[in-house]
């Protein structure tokens, strides 16, 4: 797992933030995945929304690192409301359209064509 990331650049959400926007990054995966937490931190965004802090109650895990994209909604909805009176950039991880893997890594959806 990548733990620190140096971009080698200025990034969207930093430039961003610089001019005053609010920034914000929601997930529906797990809070570590991929490192996302430091990554994201070290490319400008301020705000930082996994599953691991929303109401996973009645959304079905879709996948072995993720709910449906829908838990997502909820604590967005309250982020841009509190975040309306000025600019900002809202960036979305959807992870419903990953197919369902098994442990075994054997799809568990039928195949399409």
């Amino acid at each position: 797992m990548l733990a620190y990331y140096e971009p080698p650049s200025t990034c969207l959400p930093e430039l961003l933030s610089e001019q005053g926007y609010n920034t914000a990054y929601f997930m529906s995966q797990d809070g570590s995945f991929e490192g996302s937490p430091d990554i994201l931190k070290n490319i400008g965004y301020e705000d930082f929304h996994s599953v691991d802090t929303m109401d996973k109650e009645g959304f079905e895990k879709t996948n072995y690192f993720g709910y449906k994209d829908e838990a997502m909604l909820e604590p967005s909805k309250e982020w841009l409301e509190e975040n309306a009176g000025g600019p900002f950039l809202a960036t979305y991880f959807t992870t419903t359209t990953s197919r369902r893997r098994s442990v075994m890594g054997a799809s568990s959806l039928p195949a399409t064509k």
